[in-house]
């Protein structure tokens, strides 16, 4: 041993005074593994301390501890004793891999990358706030997880955050209330999703303090006496159920100061928390659960619907016991949880337990069954997804360090699409981590992703063959949908002036548009205006007539049916003149006993109207004419 690691040694413990004493269960092969890591990390960590003054290798040294409560495999232990040597001690990850296997390796590179990302966040001044958690926040939480890739690693860096939240009056001041807001708002809920809720209770009440101080100081003054109370009762009912259950361990526990006074922000007063006390029997069977409940409900009055069955019903994050609220001693009411060993384990620990209840000789296999551990805890149903740890989504960082959530393989494009339509129509390149990137690349959750943009750049209909978004999608055959524009107009327009001389009915012209417009407006077809409707004429998406009998809903007519021509002397005089010919308009239907008018179309064609029919008003008072029947 070198001179150097003696100094080690005498501030830190040797392996055998710090690690031995947890390893019973593991193999001798696995333990000399273990401690290969232990001295290399231990090394590395030399002239190291922490803001208490400690050596820093006790942070490391601990973490692993609290793993090995339960039986992980030897990968998950390694890499606890590592996760710091990248980012503080100038080590590379190809290193970790030649000397201790791709595995470790993995879940070092996930840990390191986890923290730079709160780095980046940190000094981004990520903000948080007590009552209300942003997108951008929830969107942190799925970033971490997404970056994680394998559950071991989400696990080591809780851990880390726990430790950490212990020695939070050793941080500076300037950082503890982020850091403590940080732990509390990202990294609790992380810890419950997975089930992990001792964990999660444990990072909040560490944090409590210096997240929220004037909170917190009112609270533990007013919550004291009350505390010691509870804890006398948690000690007298646990002597009554020991006496009705010999041999069955029982817990009880006052509940953790952030949960309570979260309750007591929406309840307003103790009395109205019926889990102050939570006593918790551990029995051997699922079958003895149910018997236990029966048994209780002899000793305690239950409270009417105040029993919850998570062993039928699991919760998403698996945690299952049979839940009863029941009036004690002193009208007291507080809440039982009766479960099995095992169901307790994973209700403590959650994802981690899973380790205790496998075969030695199986517990390291390594990343297959880590991805099986999200299976189990609710098909891997973490913030609502229900694939393994995202994987079907990327988050990416804007320069400013907004968080951006886009589906798997999306491109720089799409990203300039999520930020602003026109970002995404004037992209001429992208900057993917300061590095000139092809718009069509495919970003990774991480990424920094900067726009180069152009005016002078059009959307090319090559696009759509690489963009990922629906949005982006849409925008792009918008864009092209808007150039034809004109041209299907134009046609539209044509075709329906056309059936309506065919008609007799007034073309739309410039004069009438507007008014023609308002009728579409205010009727039943999906868009709000004649434009609209030309253009969709004229790309054959709809019929022309379901145009014209918007505009004239009173005319009668038919698709190949024109209006009615009258030729002959003697029907009809006008002022011009006899025998001229003429048609009956659709839009009146005049007959013999009508006063009427002729209206001389652009086809030089005589339309007879009755004398007061409305569509008269909207004529060329130049080429209407006088007639009578004769």
């Amino acid at each position: 041993m070198t001179s150097k690691m003696k100094k080690i040694d005498q501030s830190v413990g040797s392996f055998n005074d710090s690690l031995i004493p947890f390893l019973s269960d593991f193999e001798v092969n696995e333990i000399q593994f273990i401690e290969s890591v232990f001295d290399f990390a231990k090394e590395k960590h030399f002239g190291q301390k922490r803001f208490s003054g400690e050596d820093y290798f006790i942070h490391p040294l601990n973490i692993a501890k609290e793993l090995i409560k339960h039986q992980p495999d030897k990968e998950i232990v390694a890499a606890a004793l590592l996760h710091d040597v990248v980012e503080d001690c100038e080590v590379s990850v190809s290193e970790i891999e030649k000397k201790f296997g791709h595995e470790v390796a993995k879940l070092v590179d996930g840990v390191t990358k986890i923290s730079l990302i709160e780095m980046k966040e940190k000094a981004l001044g990520l903000e948080f706030d007590k009552n209300h958690i942003s997108s951008q926040i929830d969107s942190y939480r799925k970033l971490l997880t997404a970056m994680a890739g394998d559950p071991r690693v989400l696990i080591i860096k809780l851990y880390d955050r726990l430790h950490n939240s212990q020695t939070l009056e050793w941080l500076p001041k300037s950082k503890q209330k982020f850091y403590a807001l940080e732990t509390i708002q990202v990294f609790a809920p992380l810890a419950e999703r997975i089930g992990m809720s001792t964990i999660k209770s444990e990072l909040e009440d560490n944090s409590f303090p210096y997240a929220f101080p004037e909170e917190y100081s009112a609270f533990i003054k007013n919550i004291t006496v009350a505390k010691e109370d509870r804890e006398k009762y948690i000690i007298k009912i646990i002597k009554i159920l020991k006496n009705h259950f010999p041999g069955s361990e029982i817990y009880g526990r006052a509940k953790h100061n952030f949960s309570l006074y979260n309750k007591l922000l929406e309840k307003e007063s103790l009395e109205n928390i019926f889990d102050l006390v939570a006593i918790r029997i551990i029995v051997p069977t699922v079958e003895k659960c149910y018997h236990a409940l029966g048994q209780i409900h002899e000793i305690f009055a239950p409270l009417p619907e105040g029993v919850t069955d998570y062993i039928a019903k699991p919760r998403e994050n698996v945690y299952q016991s049979l839940h009863s609220i029941v009036i004690g001693p002193d009208n007291v009411k507080f809440e039982i949880q009766i479960r099995t060993p095992r169901m307790h384990k994973i209700a403590e620990f959650g994802i981690a337990a899973h380790w205790y209840y496998k075969e030695k000789k199986i517990r390291s296999t390594g990343e297959k069954d880590a991805k099986r551990w999200i299976e189990e805890l609710g098909s891997g149903d973490i913030f609502g997804s229900k694939k393994n740890f995202f994987s079907d989504k990327i988050f990416v960082f804007t320069p400013q360090g907004k968080i951006i959530e886009l589906p798997k393989n999306a491109t720089p494009l799409d990203f300039a699409f999520h930020i602003h339509s026109q970002l995404g129509l004037s992209c001429y390149g992208s900057k993917i981590n300061n590095k000139i990137g092809h718009i069509s690349a495919k970003l990774k959750t991480g990424d920094i992703v900067e726009i180069i943009k152009n005016e002078r750049t059009k959307p090319s209909l090559d696009w759509l063959g690489f963009v990922k978004t629906n949005f982006a999608k849409n925008k792009i055959r918008d864009y092209f949908n808007n150039l034809e524009r004109p041209k299907h107009l134009s046609i539209g327009q044509e075709i329906v002036n056309t059936q309506l001389m065919k008609f007799e009915l007034l073309p739309i012209t410039e004069k009438n548009f507007k008014q023609l417009s308002d009728k579409i407006s205010r009727s039943k077809l999906p868009f709000n205006d004649l434009e609209t409707a030309l253009v969709l004429v004229g790309k054959k998406e709809i019929s022309k007539n379901d145009v014209i009998k918007v505009l004239y809903e009173n005319a009668n007519f038919s698709e190949n049916k024109e209006a009615k021509k009258i030729t002959g002397v003697g029907n009809v005089n006008f002022e011009i003149g006899n025998g001229i010919t003429y048609r009956l308009a659709n839009c009146c239907k005049p007959k013999n006993i009508d006063k009427i008018i002729g209206y001389i179309t652009l086809q030089k064609i005589i339309t007879v109207h009755k004398a007061n029919c409305p569509e008269t008003k909207k004529f060329d008072k130049s080429r209407i004419i006088n007639g009578n029947w004769c």
